[in-house]
C-alpha cells in the first residue's frame, strides 16, 4: 500500500479514504485496464 500511494502522490491514509483494502485497488485497476482496451478497439 506504500507504494501504491506513493506512486499516486498521495499518503497511505489518502488511499484508505478511497480504497478499503488492497483487492479494492487490484478490482479498480483492472476495471480501469479494460476499460482503456474496450476504448481502444472501438478507435479502431
Amino acid at each position: 500500500m506504500n507504494e501504491i500511494a506513493e506512486a499516486a502522490g498521495i499518503s497511505r491514509a489518502g488511499l484508505y479514504l478511497y480504497f478499503k483494502n488492497k483487492e479494492e485497488i487490484f478490482n479498480a485497476a483492472i476495471v480501469h485496464h479494460g476499460d482503456t482496451l474496450i476504448e481502444e478497439i472501438h478507435l479502431m
